[in-house]
């Protein structure tokens, strides 16, 4: 994992040390989100998991529901409306629950 993680390590310390009047911000972003894109899939190799429920059942064991908000119809009640936060499982076991707002009839 470590070595896999050191790419990304490099690759952050390249954009974290540039020279801001030098460099645009489409170039700054572009570069983070490589660094992201690399991390996550350096952890996914791993066994990590992202639990990003948007649309779905909401699910009390992987989700923490920190919102409300109504839903168009009966179809939609109880479903994910939007993730706040990502939650994450390693080897079965639940790191962080996915925040989210859940919808309500």
């Amino acid at each position: 994992l470590v070595k896999h993680l050191v790419d990304a390590l490099d690759d952050l310390s390249r954009f974290a040390h540039v020279d801001p009047a030098s460099t645009d911000a489409t170039t700054l972003v572009q570069g983070v989100d490589m660094v992201e894109r690399k991390l996550h899939k350096a952890l996914a190799a791993a066994g990590l998991e992202v639990v990003n429920p948007e649309g779905q059942p909401f699910d009390p064991s992987r989700h923490e529901a920190v919102a409300t908000e109504p839903a168009a119809s009966r179809d939609e009640d109880a479903q994910v409306a939007r993730v706040y936060q990502v939650g994450y499982v390693f080897a079965g076991q639940l790191l962080r629950p996915a925040r989210v707002v859940v919808k309500q009839a």
